[in-house]
């Protein structure tokens, strides 16, 4: 395994869009990775926030 297989491996996990236009280029797949990366990260970040509110609100109560 090379650098640069390395590089295009973390890059897929941490930006996947930008993997993902390593490996196939501009076209179909670029412009779905987009929304479903965007969605999948609003998803995590509200539920995080909806978590740790509630539970920052348990510890207060306790």
């Amino acid at each position: 395994m090379g650098t640069a297989t390395l590089v295009e491996i973390l890059l897929a996990i941490f930006l996947p869009p930008v993997g993902v236009f390593l490996r196939f280029g501009c076209g179909v797949s670029l412009s779905l990775s987009f929304p479903l990366s965007l969605s999948l990260s609003l998803s995590m970040f509200f539920r995080l926030a909806f978590f740790f509110r509630d539970f920052r609100a348990s510890l207060r109560t306790s």
